[in-house]
């Protein structure tokens, strides 16, 4: 609350200013003991220095601070003060002479517990002529004590309180005896418009009974405990003060003696806090908004209404996207106060004229809002003036992280509006968060329609491969039949002509027989194929060791025909399906067998581990292969020779491919003509390496 002292109300004593006179300060001042006890009674120790050093007056403050006497202050000079405040007095009076204006230095005390902070402050004094030059030295400290009596002083008192930075005003008899420089500018007033004055022409009168009130209860001698007044400067403004009060009597007469400090600053932090928090909650009431539906529809419309509520406004909305070469404004999500309720979705259809534009585009590169008071003078969209009814506005930008830009505008529809600075920044405030949610929600919808295109692309794969396996067993079937019946027609045909003396016919039926024989074989790897991809057996720890005997024992006539020798080191347990793991091993070393070169074959199987996967190595002395080649044998129906030279359709790797990649690793080959070839496999490991032997 901001409050005012009544210094005094009585007329002046026989209308006259007794006892003043002027002297060369900005002020005028009194003379009389009621001064020396003004001086006391500073807030903090004060004393008029000579330039010599030598103190002329202290006051109690000073003396108490320092451990002085204060009736001996002729006896009192720098070297009995604290050295760091000592040459921080000299340093600053020096200073303040030189200037012609008051300097102000801090020093530090310490002593065994702490480190105390003093601020020395000079001010140039007026001093008679042919006399040293005479400054006034406050010092600021954590604590000060008042316990000595007054003291009777001389002139120099008129610097003292003409410079003092609070309002010092001493009142005799109901009139006002002196007003510093410091209260004559809160007033707006010279000295002379003060003085001689009653103090109540300064206050408002409102707060004149509780002043009076408070004046009456005060002891003499004793001071009144600080209040808010507030006073009334000659332009009619307010200062907003804080008043500490005295009353005594001095030579037969009443003096009152008022210290006052400015509030407005104080004030103005207040209000500016104040502000803040009526920001910060109506942000949260805002931000609760967004939280009471999880529908964006929903949350948008809430949050709508919360700004509708915190700014006062008759209408509300979004529109989106925002685009200034678009031909025609939509709004998609808007709310308002009854009365003034928007066009049901689709019925805002505004032709978007330059005006509208080039203000969408202002927006656009825009850091804050764009505000109309009032719109009718200045900006005049008829097609919106007439459909929307808009007469103040106030826009923004927000700029999710997915998607084009939306536009945040709020509408007061009957009349002007003024937007002020902290709606301004609430405003934007609400922008910021509201794009921040709906970067969360459009990106939860992205990703809901990325799951449901996915889960749709899935089901769809998963009944492709469905029809594509029925479609490869029919297919199967029906083109193995004819095969059988062709093969078999051709075998009675060599048994009837088996008796035949033409070789070329017989040769003819042999290459029938064959030639069916292969398209079967042909048919079955196309099978394998299709169905390498997809099993429905689930993945499980697989002992490769296992794995390996299995496909040793499927090529076991194999093997012992050609004479080959397998041997293996230990190998691991990994993740997956025993069955198609045993047929990539069968296919790499059957064709180890079927490409051999002249030397007897061996074929050597390891396995290292690289970061939690599984290498397994399979290694033979064969024929070998180009470099060029190394990609393409894994490719479908590539054979590297003629089906007469080496038996074979070409599946083989392209099937072992297919269960690798299925497993989630990889297959390659490294070779050279004559060198034999090694194949690699990555697989995923599970736990320790079995302990395997050589066969």
């Amino acid at each position: 609350m901001r409050k005012q002292v009544a210094l005094a109300t009585d007329e002046p004593r026989n209308g006259t200013k007794g006892g003043v006179r002027r002297s060369r300060s900005n002020g005028t001042v009194p003379t009389g003991s009621h001064v020396r006890q003004a001086f006391d009674m500073l807030p903090c120790p004060a004393a008029i220095r000579s330039a010599s050093g030598k103190y002329e007056v202290i006051n109690q403050a000073f003396a108490a601070a320092f451990g002085l006497s204060p009736d001996a202050a002729e006896a009192t000079n720098d070297t009995l003060l604290p050295a760091p405040v000592a040459s921080a007095v000299k340093r600053a009076a020096d200073q303040a002479s030189a200037d012609g204006r008051p300097a102000s230095l801090s020093c530090e005390l310490r002593d065994a517990t702490a480190a105390r902070t003093y601020a020395v402050t000079c001010v140039p004094l007026p001093a008679p002529p042919h006399t040293e030059a005479l400054s006034l030295v406050t010092v600021s400290e954590p604590a000060r004590r008042v316990d000595e009596s007054p003291r009777p002083t001389d002139d120099l008192m008129c610097g003292i309180l003409a410079s003092h930075a609070d309002g010092l005003l001493i009142v005799t008899d109901s009139r006002v005896e002196l007003a510093n420089r410091t209260m004559c500018e809160w007033l707006g007033r010279t000295p002379d418009q003060v003085v001689g004055h009653n103090p109540a022409e300064f206050i408002v009168p409102s707060e004149l009974p509780r002043s009076l009130q408070r004046l009456a209860a005060m002891p003499d001698g004793e001071g009144l405990g600080a209040a808010e007044y507030t006073l009334v400067s000659q332009d009619g403004s307010h200062v907003p003060v804080e008043v500490s009060t005295t009353r005594f009597a001095s030579g037969g007469r009443e003096v009152i003696v008022s210290v006052l400090r400015d509030l407005r600053d104080r004030h103005a932090a207040m209000d500016a806090q104040q502000a803040h928090l009526r920001h910060l909650e109506r942000l949260d009431r805002i931000s609760e908004a967004f939280g009471r539906s999880l529908d964006a529809d929903q949350m948008i419309e809430n949050v709508l209404q919360e700004i509708l509520t915190a700014f006062d406004c008759d209408r509300a909305g979004l529109v989106y996207p925002l685009d200034a070469a678009a031909t025609e404004l939509d709004t998609p999500a808007m709310a308002s106060v009854p009365g003034f309720e928007p066009p049901r979705p689709g019925e805002i259809k505004v032709a978007m004229d330059d005006e509208m534009r080039e203000h969408f585009s202002d927006l656009l590169v825009s850091d804050g809002p764009l505000c109309a008071t009032d719109l009718d003078p200045w900006w005049r969209p008829p097609a919106i003036a007439r459909q929307l009814g808009v007469r103040a506005y106030m826009g923004t930008v927000m700029r999710p992280r997915i998607g084009a830009p939306w536009l945040l505008l709020l509408n007061r529809c009957t009349e002007p509006r003024p937007w002020s600075r902290e709606e301004q920044r609430l405003f934007q405030d609400v922008a910021h968060r509201l794009s921040d949610i709906m970067s969360h929600v459009l990106l939860y919808r992205h990703l809901t329609e990325s799951q449901r295109d996915l889960e749709q692309a899935v089901a769809e794969l998963q009944r492709s491969n469905t029809e594509l396996e029925r479609f490869a067993l029919i297919v199967s079937h029906d083109l193995k039949e004819p095969l059988r019946t062709i093969a078999n027609c051709v075998q009675v045909l060599q048994m009837k002509l088996s008796a035949s003396d033409d070789p070329a016919v017989l040769r003819l039926a042999a290459d029938a027989v064959a030639g069916a024989f292969r398209m079967s074989l042909l048919i079955d790897d196309l099978l394998s194929y299709s169905r390498a991809g997809v099993s429905d057996r689930p993945f499980e720890p697989t002992d490769m060791n296992r794995v390996l005997e299995r496909a040793l024992s499927d090529l076991r006539p194999m093997i012992e025909e050609s004479g080959a020798l397998v041997t293996h080191e230990a190998l691991p347990t990994v993740v997956g399906d025993p069955v198609q793991l045993a047929q990539v091993l069968r296919n790499l070393i059957g064709n180890a067998v079927k490409f051999r070169g002249p030397l007897p074959l061996r074929v050597h199987l390891s396995a290292t581990s690289r970061n939690g996967t599984w290498v397994i190595s399979v290694r033979d002395n064969g024929m070998g292969f180009e470099e060029l080649y190394k990609e393409q044998i894994f490719e479908i129906f590539q054979r590297l020779h003629a089906s007469q030279e080496r038996p074979g359709t070409g599946i083989g790797l392209a099937i072992c491919k297919k269960i690798v990649e299925r497993h989630g690793g990889r297959i390659w080959a490294e070779s050279s003509p004559g060198s034999g070839s090694t194949f690699h496999l990555s697989i995923p490991g599970h736990g320790a390496d079995s302990v395997g032997g050589r066969t």
